[in-house]
């Protein structure tokens, strides 16, 4: 959904006058990224973050996970956000629980109790994997899918940041228990975690019960828009976060530094793409976060945590 008004203030003003895509598109908060050319950048390293928990070194979207994470070099680690019934966040990418565990069923129709017999590692390689497959002796799961509390903790112990990409837009009783478990005395992770939601409405929706939280928005451009500064700064985003393909210049990000935005992007969709080369690019381009599955192999290539 994309209905901010354009307001525009960018260094070719020339060049948007005479858009025609622009002109087609001017009321939908987006700008046509050929009225951007490639402009030389300082490189600088993007903060390196885990995707999922680093899923080619743990099970994906699990408590261990985050803590190899951290064993990788990711300061910061992303997980996927969906709720059950009772309300509780669960870190799962897919609606249905039959991709990684020994479930069936959606997430949104599973109580607690439902979710915590089930073992997060049933698949390759981790269901064969004697330190997260299967059950203990006493049959309860040796991973299994963790709800906020269980996260939380996790982040907390690790001494990371959560980047939560949150696939669903809360009710406000879901969006209530999570901030209450955030501001747990033991907790107190306001600081240390980021919602972002997958659509603008979903980003409006919780800033408009907790303002004060820090949003990214996640989104995949149409094919040749990009999103204004204007537009991102009026819903309260702090970032953008889009796929490496859209990220074709340093101008891109520029565009957005000058507005006091961030650039996010994964390198994530395909193992083709979650390469050097890519890394690199991110690098070039002076993009401020890259979310990968292989955090350490990133941070290698770039030169290390301090580039």
């Amino acid at each position: 959904m994309r209905t901010s008004t354009l307001l525009i203030a960018v260094t070719i003003p020339a060049l948007l006058a005479t858009s025609p895509t622009l002109a087609s598109r001017h009321t939908t908060g987006e700008v046509s990224t050929a009225a951007f050319e490639s402009r030389r950048a300082q490189p600088s390293c993007p903060i390196v973050i885990a995707h999922r928990a680093a899923p080619a070194d743990a099970p994906e979207n699990t408590a261990p996970g985050i803590g190899v994470a951290k064993s990788l070099g990711a300061g910061t680690v992303e997980i996927d956000i969906r709720f059950n019934k009772s309300n509780f966040a669960f870190a799962m990418h897919d609606e249905n629980v039959a991709a990684t565990t020994n479930g069936t069923g959606r997430v949104q129709d599973l109580w607690l109790s439902d979710l915590q017999k089930l073992t997060a590692a049933d698949y390759t390689p981790w269901r064969t994997d004697p330190r997260y497959g299967g059950f203990r002796p006493d049959g309860t799961p040796k991973v299994r899918p963790p709800y906020t509390y269980e996260f939380l903790d996790a982040a907390k112990k690790a001494g990371v940041k959560l980047l939560l990409d949150v696939k669903v837009t809360p009710t406000k009783a879901q969006a209530d228990s999570f901030v209450g478990y955030m501001d747990r005395p033991e907790f107190r992770m306001r600081d240390r975690v980021v919602w972002m939601p997958n659509s603008e409405s979903g980003l409006r929706t919780m800033r408009g019960w907790y303002p004060n939280l820090t949003y990214y928005l996640l989104e995949r451009p149409a094919a040749g828009f990009m999103r204004t500064g204007d537009s991102l700064k009026a819903m309260g985003a702090t970032t953008y976060a889009v796929p490496i393909g859209e990220v074709r210049s340093a101008a891109f990000v520029n565009y957005y530094h000058s507005y006091g935005l961030k650039v996010s992007t994964w390198t994530t969709d395909n193992p083709t793409l979650d390469t050097p080369a890519n890394w690199i690019k991110a690098r070039t381009y002076a993009v401020d976060y890259l979310t990968t599955n292989h955090p350490d192999k990133a941070l290698a290539a770039q030169g290390g945590p301090t580039c």
